[in-house]
Order: C-alpha cells, then structure tokens, then sequence
C-alpha cells in the first residue's frame, strides 16, 4: 500500500512510473459487518468446525487475548532500542482504517495467492479468513 500510494502522488507530481508491483496486499477496505453478518459468520464458522470445535477454539483465542493483554500490562517500561512489532502493526491498522485509495492511471502487477472464500453472507459478499476480513476482490 506504501508503494501503491508513493506511485500515486509520483504519478499526480508528473514522474513515470514503469510499473507497480505489489505483493500479497489486500484492498485496503472497510467491511462493515451488520450484527446479522457476524451471526452469518459464526454459524459459517460452526458448521464448517463442528459446535464442540468451534466453542473450543474461541474459548482458547479469548484466553490468548487476555493473557497478551496481561503481559502487555505488566511488561511496564522496555529498552528503547528495543523492536515493538505489535504496536507498529496496531498503528498500521489505524491508519489503514482511515485510508482513502484513489484510482492509478499505471499499470500494476499484483502477486499473491488466490485468497480462500471463508464467509458467504446473504448479499452475496465473500470475506476470506484474515483477521480484519477483507473483501474477495480480483481487481483494484
């Protein structure tokens, strides 16, 4: 999306770009999810899983979520030199919430492997299984 968006405004400054190459990057799209969709989801989630599985695994995520919320709270003050992956990638999904793509005028070559279908909800919108559900689009 950095690469994306620099050749954008390089374009709109009047440079040529050759060519946009972009590897397993996602539309950068917010899906809003009706309290339906989430129930759509979940039941999706239960059939393809089985109930015993399902209940399983939600309760263990709950209880990473928690124990990794406690760890960050008690971790109290680190080295700054020291690399904080997990906030850098917080701030990227901030930001990525507040995005606005405008269309490119390039050419673009986007590599990555076909996304899976894990949500089909009633208004015929497909979901894959990333955390924050993007959209299944083949073009931008």
């Amino acid at each position: 999306l950095t690469a994306y968006e620099m050749a954008n405004q390089l374009m709109a400054d009047g440079e040529t770009i050759a060519m946009l190459i972009m590897l397993d990057t996602p539309f950068p799209e917010q899906v809003d999810l009706s309290v339906g969709d989430r129930i759509t989801m979940r039941m999706q989630d239960i059939q393809r899983e089985g109930s015993l599985a399902f209940a399983n695994r939600w309760v263990n995520e709950k209880i990473a979520y928690e124990l990794e919320k406690r760890h960050k709270r008690n971790a109290g003050a680190t080295s700054a030199d020291q690399f904080h992956s997990t906030e850098i990638e917080a701030a990227f999904y901030r930001a990525l919430e507040r995005y606005q793509a405008t269309s490119y005028d390039g050419d673009v070559v986007l590599l990555r492997p076909k996304l899976r279908v894990a949500y089909r909800l009633s208004d015929g919108r497909e979901l894959n299984s990333h955390p924050h559900s993007y959209l299944i689009k083949d073009s931008y």
